[in-house]
């Protein structure tokens, strides 16, 4: 269960990371038009042009109702008022100004935006690029050998209107390639980082912010083959906290969780960089000691019980009597299954406990087998 949650929980991610590269993109482009459209208001006032002149201050309303939409989520009624305004704006251009002043080209902006757009499924998407293609086919039908316009076809200010709104589609492609990479880093990198708290939800226990029982299975099976594959040693440790029901029992469960939150922290403070330190079950841990003979794994383990029984601990200023553990040791043998080793270092902390407690016990089966 936990695996289909984290499966779900990526998914989610990936969608969210795909909607903000569309939305990052969008954000400039509509800014981008509503500059434009302000920036050509002089020109077109200067040349006459009053339909166009009107139409430019609609779009400008249009682009910055669309900044606002994409802002509030509302990225396809966004979309679709510039592609509706784009197609208009493209016409009324191209009929007034003529074929040679370039404005067809806008349209053909909208050509990658419209399979950029994460937020709806492949029909609309198709719909629209067939829509582009027909309006682009239809205005080069009526108007690629026509005169039409109030500026000359063949006049410098056509000419420079042609270069204007090529160098402008030049650019708007080339800010749409930056952003989107830029957004698509920036969305990876959330969900990298999402992944990697999944991961490590995933292996930690939360009680005690230490490796849980199915970290510990991934680092057995990596010891294991390490040791195999070195002929290392390789110690298993379990250790459990001496009379903790009775603790439980008598001082309450809030004060066992602390218990068991020091124990831990203890624990972590004491074993070597490379040793393995996970909570197994309850009250229960496991060290793996890689690489580490029975005496050297002996010695270690006692200082582990002698800096858990030093501990003091206060709860809610209030004093508690010291806590033990109780440790049972066994050496992994290539002979066997890592869980028989498991195994024996159960039967030797069992031992220990019948014993008196707070102690170390080593089983040596596997090792002599």
């Amino acid at each position: 269960m936990m695996m289909d949650y984290l499966r779900n929980l990526t998914d989610k991610k990936q969608n969210n990371a795909s909607n903000y590269r569309f939305f990052t993109v969008m954000d400039y482009i509509y800014g981008i038009g509503t500059l434009a459209h302000f920036l050509l208001l002089p020109t077109l006032y200067t040349l006459g042009a009053d339909v166009l002149l009107v139409y430019n201050v609609i779009s400008i309303f249009a682009f910055s109702t669309c900044f606002v939409l994409n802002r509030k989520a509302r990225h396809n009624i966004a979309f679709f008022i510039m592609y509706i305004e784009v197609n208009i704006h493209s016409w009324l251009a191209t009929y007034y100004l003529g074929w040679e002043a370039g404005f067809y080209q806008h349209i053909l902006v909208l050509a990658p935006i419209i399979f950029f757009n994460t937020c709806c499924n492949i029909r609309p998407k198709i719909i629209a690029a067939a829509g582009l293609s027909a309006s682009f086919f239809m205005m080069f039908s009526s108007y690629h050998n026509s005169h039409l316009g109030i500026i000359n076809s063949e006049s410098f200010i056509s000419e420079i209107f042609l270069f204007a709104n090529t160098i402008t589609t030049i650019v708007i492609y080339s800010c749409i390639g930056y952003y989107y990479s830029e957004a698509a880093e920036k969305s990876e990198n959330k969900l990298r980082d999402a992944q990697e708290k999944a991961e490590t939800l995933a292996n930690t226990d939360q009680l005690t912010k230490i490796n849980n029982r199915h970290a510990m299975a991934l680092h057995l099976k990596k010891e294991v083959k390490q040791a195999n594959l070195l002929h290392q040693s390789l110690l298993v440790v379990l250790c459990d906290i001496d009379n903790f029901k009775k603790l439980n029992d008598g001082y309450g469960h809030e004060y066992g969780d602390h218990v068991l939150s020091n124990v831990a922290a203890a624990l972590q403070n004491s074993v070597r960089k490379n040793d393995r330190l996970a909570r197994w079950g309850g009250e229960e841990f496991i060290i793996l000691l890689p690489d580490t003979s029975a005496e050297e794994g002996l010695l270690l383990t006692d200082r582990l019980r002698e800096s858990i029984a030093s501990l003091t601990y206060e709860y809610r200023s209030q004093a508690y009597p010291p806590i033990t553990m109780t440790f049972g040791l066994s050496c992994y043998s290539q002979n066997h299954d890592i869980n028989d080793c498991i195994n024996e270092a159960d039967k030797a902390l069992y031992t220990g406990k019948l014993e008196g407690k707070n102690r170390v016990v080593f089983s040596p089966s596997l090792s002599q087998a």
